[in-house]
């Protein structure tokens, strides 16, 4: 398993202090999911509950892409999402399978 925000780091080639708050924001964003993830437990079939958490996770990937690019040039953003546009959410290639 990858430390958050190392694929990032990897692909864009970040200088160390630059790498460091991009880990830090993922890991962060990473915690965030965790605890809407957590708070569902025990819901299933609370559609309220899973509407208000897909609220949450687009606010939570809202947040963490602005505060990328606080710390990302405009190229470095543009060429994060050229490859989140080739790989999946989870990292699979293409679309998936099942």
């Amino acid at each position: 398993m990858h430390a958050p925000g190392e694929r990032i780091v990897t692909a864009l080639n970040l200088d160390a202090a630059r790498a460091e708050q991009v880990r830090a924001i993922v890991a962060e964003a990473q915690k965030e999911r965790r605890a809407v993830w957590e708070s569902l437990q025990g819901k299933r079939g609370d559609e309220a509950a899973r509407d208000a958490a897909r609220q949450q996770m687009r606010t939570i990937g809202e947040n963490t892409r602005t505060k990328l690019a606080q710390v990302l040039t405009p190229d470095e953003v543009r060429k994060l999402q050229e490859l989140r546009g080739r790989f999946g959410p989870h990292g699979q290639k293409g679309p998936k399978q099942g």
